[in-house]
C-alpha cells in the first residue's frame, strides 16, 4: 500500500535494459563462433530463451542453443557453450558488483572469492586442453556419466574459445553494466518504499543474493534469492515488512517479468519453432 508506483515504469524499464544487454552479449558469442543469423531471429531466440529463467542456474536457457538450430541447423554442441559462458560472464559481473560491497561492509567476502575462484578454476581447465581430455577419460570410467562424454568433447571446442581468458573482459563488462540496471531497479523499489538505503548498499544486496541464488541451483534461486535478500536489508535495520516487500516486488520484476516475456516471444513465434512438445524433447538435447 506505501509503495509508489510511479516508480515502476523506470524500474521495469531498467531491467529490459538488462536484457537488452544480455543480447549484446549473446549477439556478441556468436559472432566469436562464427554462427551466421540474422539480428531479428538473433534477437527472438534470445528473449525466447527467458522463458527458462527459472530454471536451476539458468542453464535451462540452452533452449535456445536448439531454437538456433531449428532456424539455420546450428548443431546444438556448437552453440550451447555460448549458455555456459553467458553464466560464467553473469557471475564475474555479479561478484565484481558485490566485491565492492562485501569489501566495504565486511560482509559475503568468502562467498564473493569462492564464487570467483570457482569460475576462474572452470574457466583454467577449459583452457588447458591435457588437463581436460584427462578429466573426460576419467568420466568414461564412471557408467553414469560415460554416455554424455561425446556430447562434453564435441562441445569442448566452443567452450573453450569463448572461455579464454582474453575473451572474458568485455562479455564481463558488459555483465557488469547489465547486472548494475537491475541493482539500480532494487533501489528504486526501496526508495518506493520509503527506504533510505544507499545505491551502493542497495547494488551489494542485489548482487550478493542473486549469486547466492546461482550458487543454490535451485530453480530460479526461489527461496535462498529472496531469503538473502531480506535478510541483509534486516540486517540493515530495514523493517521486515518493507524487506519483504522490497523482496517481493524486485523478484516479480525481474524472474517473473523476464519468464512471462519470455513466454510472449516463444509463443508467438511458435511457427517458426514448432510445438513446446517438439522443443524439449528427448533427442533435442542429445544431437
Amino acid at each position: 500500500k506505501k509503495f509508489s508506483w510511479h516508480y515502476l515504469p523506470v524500474i521495469l524499464l531498467l531491467v529490459l535494459v538488462n536484457y537488452l544487454l544480455r543480447f549484446w552479449k549473446w549477439d556478441y558469442y556468436l559472432k566469436l563462433l562464427n554462427i551466421p543469423v540474422g539480428k531479428k531471429d538473433s534477437f527472438i531466440i534470445f528473449m525466447s530463451g527467458l522463458i527458462m529463467a527459472v530454471t536451476p542456474g539458468k542453464f535451462g536457457e540452452v533452449l535456445k542453443a536448439y531454437l538456433l538450430k531449428k532456424i539455420n541447423l546450428t548443431p546444438i554442441a556448437k552453440s550451447s557453450p555460448i549458455i555456459l559462458a553467458e553464466r560464467v560472464t553473469d557471475l564475474l559481473g555479479l561478484c565484481a558488483i558485490a566485491g565492492v560491497g562485501a569489501y566495504s561492509l565486511h560482509f559475503g567476502t568468502r562467498i564473493v572469492m569462492a564464487t570467483t575462484l570457482i569460475i576462474f578454476g572452470i574457466v583454467i581447465v577449459l583452457g588447458i586442453e591435457p588437463l581436460f581430455l584427462k578429466i573426460t577419460s576419467l568420466m568414461e570410467r564412471v557408467k553414469l556419466v560415460k554416455k554424455h562424454v561425446i556430447r562434453v568433447e564435441r562441445a569442448y571446442e566452443s567452450a573453450s574459445s569463448l572461455l579464454a581468458l582474453k575473451k572474458l573482459f568485455i562479455p564481463t563488462i558488459i555483465s557488469i553494466l547489465s547486472w548494475f540496471c537491475e541493482c539500480l531497479a532494487f533501489y528504486l523499489v526501496l526508495a518506493g518504499l520509503g527506504s533510505n538505503v544507499s545505491c551502493f548498499n542497495a547494488a551489494f544486496i542485489y548482487s550478493f543474493a542473486t549469486i547466492v541464488g546461482a550458487l543454490s541451483m535451485l530453480p530460479g534461486g526461489i527461496g535462498t534469492t529472496e531469503t538473502s535478500m531480506t535478510g541483509i536489508l534486516i540486517i540493515l535495520k530495514v523493517l521486515r515488512p518493507v524487506a519483504v516487500a522490497a523482496t517481493f516486488i524486485i523478484r516479480t520484476c525481474t524472474l517473473w517479468f523476464a519468464v512471462v516475456i519470455g513466454a510472449i516471444f516463444f509463443f508467438t513465434n511458435h511457427n517458426k519453432f514448432g510445438k513446446l512438445d517438439d522443443v524439449i524433447e528427448k533427442e533435442s538435447l542429445v544431437e
